[in-house]
């Protein structure tokens, strides 16, 4: 908190960094009280739903994961996220992740809205959530989707997970994703 006092610009990074290392160790308090010392909005459930131009790649925003045969790219009308398959990725790879804050044994409803192109159905695309999958359907104009989960502890990861389909060559195309949210589902 110190580094953080001292407003040094080129300190930041180093400080996203070590938040997300809190995050990663699940030292959720220390890592909510380093974000908003940086003047970082901390949203319970999704951050940053639309992908907005400015994210951080860090903390409680979205967090690409880089891979070979894999390209993100942020998109500005609507804000969205593309991500492209060149057929070379791995068989199987995570592709974008979020940690996010939930109470515990409560339900939530997950909804995206997402479109793809030159992807075969099944896409081998799935979001991962609280021991819960999701497949992603493909569909060439914006489709709603959503799902039901149990959050099992106050920090969950949400994320989009590329796995090869049996009896299939690697996917090559893209899909863009936008309006990430979760809501609490009334009991």
């Amino acid at each position: 908190m110190r580094l953080v006092s001292g407003h040094i610009p080129a300190d930041r990074e180093l400080l996203l960094g070590a938040g997300d290392a809190l995050l990663d160790a699940r030292m959720t308090g220390a890592e909510r009280e380093l974000w908003q010392a940086l003047g970082l909005p901390v949203a319970d459930g999704i951050t940053n739903p639309d992908f907005a131009p400015l994210a951080l790649g860090h903390g409680f925003d979205w967090r690409p994961i880089t891979s070979p045969g894999v390209r993100h790219t942020l998109l500005s009308t609507p804000s969205a996220l593309r991500i492209d398959l060149s057929g070379a990725q791995p068989e199987a790879c995570e592709l974008v992740r979020q940690m996010m804050t939930v109470k515990p044994g409560a339900r939530y409803a997950f909804h995206w809205k997402s479109r793809t192109q030159d992807l075969p159905a099944p896409s081998g695309l799935r979001w991962q959530i609280a021991g819960q999958s999701f497949p992603i359907e493909p569909s060439e104009d914006w489709r709603d989707d959503s799902g039901m989960f149990l959050a099992r502890d106050a920090l969950d990861s949400v994320v989009l997970i590329y796995q090869r389909v049996e009896g299939q060559p690697r996917a090559e195309g893209r899909i863009e994703l936008r309006d990430i949210r979760i809501t609490e589902a009334r009991q």
